[in-house]
């Protein structure tokens, strides 16, 4: 899908801040955002946006357009973002519904007097609501990269870093088993062969014969992704290992941007 899109994309993007980045770099970016849009845009695959009246002080009952098993994150404001008012969203049972509580605001300081909504008037409401199905029937790579950005956004830091790993690692071997079956390879040797052969030698060895990828691909290196594959194995094998957010950003980065541009390729 992602080979398909790039052909209609063109190659630059001027920004009206000044920047000036080529599209696929934009997606990039966007994926690795620490905005809360990009955030819940990628571990979503359920957003419902809307707007609703409500009373001040009674409760108000939306009901969803689908069934949301899985709720991320609820966003409410005033319409136009100006009026005071206190509301919170509490998700039914049912997982099709959700009801809006409301109060005055006490906390008026950045408001005017004429913007404070009070118990019995009436406001209108806009929510976005970001959620998830149940059993996403996608590759096994994709569901650990929206896991890994789930423990981003937890501020959990060194299991966001192994799963990125473990995404590349499920990539790269779900693409040579599919290619080996395919030339008639028998299970139980494609099998052996993925145990015993080095991750780092599938992808810049392996990708570079089977699929003509040349390399260096974009910002990554065969030294940092032995990096973070070495730390991986730390990881994995028990060792105590100390990452901070910008290690674990940057090894996210870096497996976004290495399957990102396969896709394109591949």
């Amino acid at each position: 899908m992602l080979k398909v899109i790039a052909k209609f994309l063109p190659e630059y993007c001027s920004c009206r801040c000044g920047n000036n980045f080529t599209y696929h770099q934009g997606i990039i970016n966007d994926y690795c955002s620490d905005h809360f849009a990009s955030y819940y845009n990628f571990i979503s695959d359920i957003i419902e946006r809307g707007s609703c009246e409500i009373t001040v002080g009674e409760a108000y009952n939306v009901i969803f357009s689908q069934r949301i098993p899985i709720v991320n994150k609820i966003f409410l404001s005033p319409h136009g973002g100006s009026a005071a008012v206190f509301a919170e969203p509490s998700i039914f049972r049912n997982q099709i519904s959700m009801k809006i509580i409301s109060s005055e605001r006490k906390d008026n300081l950045h408001f005017g007097s004429e913007s404070i909504i009070k118990v019995g008037e009436k406001v209108i409401i806009n929510y976005t609501i970001y959620g998830r199905s149940e059993n996403l029937l996608i590759e096994p790579w994709r569901s650990l990269l929206v896991t890994a950005k789930e423990q981003t956004i937890n501020k959990n830091g060194l299991l966001s870093y192994l799963l990125s790993a473990m995404a590349l690692e499920s990539y790269a071997n779900s693409k040579i088993y599919d290619y080996l079956k395919r030339k008639g390879i028998d299970n139980s040797c494609i099998e052996i062969f993925l145990k015993e052969s080095n991750m780092v030698d599938k992808l810049f060895t392996l990708f570079k014969s089977i699929f003509h990828i040349k390399f260096p691909l974009g910002i990554v290196s065969r030294e940092k992704l032995t990096k973070i594959l070495t730390i991986r194995n730390k990881i994995a094998h028990g060792k105590i290992v100390s990452i901070d957010p910008d290690e674990s950003l940057f090894a996210f980065r870096l497996v976004v941007s290495f399957l990102y541009e396969l896709e394109i390729k591949n």
